[in-house]
């Protein structure tokens, strides 16, 4: 009898594994890694602050030609975080001289948070570039859709927020030099078979043209991925027939994707493989 026991306690936690690897399967997430578009990220100031502009530059320049820029980004992109810095948000005041970046986090490797602390591959550069000018750096944290404004008015000197040069906000703030070259991707379900054949861009496009009301697409709000789905003119988008939903950030639309509450998600691809990852990863 206790032989029998024995079994048919194995056989119940051997179906509850299998159980839960099937739950944890439905929910794993993957990047289809074929580039969608083709953008460059820079920084943007006020159109009046020229000697910022110079100073941004000049620093760019400089981690470039002596390889600090690359030693930054392998670092963020590798799985060693023992290198990582990070810094603290910083109080703003007047009577100090002080940088004020503006950013929105979560958006991993460009900037994202340990605890209160901000890190990430512009928040490094933001720190060289405020101890270049001899500044106090101060981190302010805005909703994606608010930061070109608070440089344009004057509530902080530079967006340093893995933002895309675009003719559109050229017209609001002064990009600096461009610094990493970016592009959307798809993030689907691990079961997800759907672009499994494609080979090319244009085999996942001919995919998404397809596509009607019954796909839903989420993506972080007043971003490219936005302006890609959704369609703008100025960038060259002619936009999708899905179900869309906008989301605050990619990594929430992510999240609801492992949820089921929508089909896909279109995010920058290096964010969104580092966002797949952390998912994957917290079961």
């Amino acid at each position: 009898m206790r032989k029998k026991a024995v079994a048919v306690i194995m056989c119940i936690l051997m179906l509850s594994c299998l159980l839960i690897s099937c739950i944890d399967n439905k929910s794993a997430l993957k990047c289809i890694e074929i580039q969608l578009t083709s953008e460059h990220y820079a920084y943007g100031v006020n159109k009046n602050d020229n000697e910022l502009l110079n100073a941004a530059n000049e620093l760019l320049a400089e981690i470039k030609s002596d390889g600090t820029l690359d030693e930054i980004i392998n670092k963020y992109f590798s799985n060693d975080t023992s290198k990582i810095k990070t810094f603290t948000k910083g109080e703003e005041l007047p009577c100090k001289d002080q940088l004020i970046v503006a950013t929105h986090a979560p958006f991993s490797p460009f900037e994202y948070t340990i605890g209160d602390r901000y890190c990430g591959i512009d928040m490094e550069i933001a720190s060289l570039l405020a101890e270049k000018l001899n500044r106090e750096l101060v981190i302010k944290e805005y909703p994606f859709n608010d930061i070109i404004s608070a440089v344009e008015n004057g509530e902080a000197d530079i967006v340093m927020a893995g933002l895309t040069v675009s003719s559109d906000r050229e017209k609001q703030i002064a990009f600096t030099d461009t610094y990493f070259e970016a592009s959307q991707m798809i993030i689907a379900k691990e079961a997800d078979t759907t672009f499994d054949e494609c080979k090319t861009t244009d085999d996942v496009l001919e995919i998404l043209r397809k596509m009607n009301k019954s796909t839903k697409i989420g993506y972080q709000k007043d971003t490219v991925s936005d302006y890609f789905i959704c369609g703008n003119m100025e960038l060259g988008f002619t936009g999708y027939n899905s179900d869309r939903a906008g989301y605050s950030s990619a990594f929430d639309a992510a999240k609801a994707l492992q949820k089921g509450e929508i089909d896909y998600v279109i995010v920058d691809g290096a964010p969104g493989k580092m966002i797949v990852n952390q998912l994957n990863n917290s079961k």
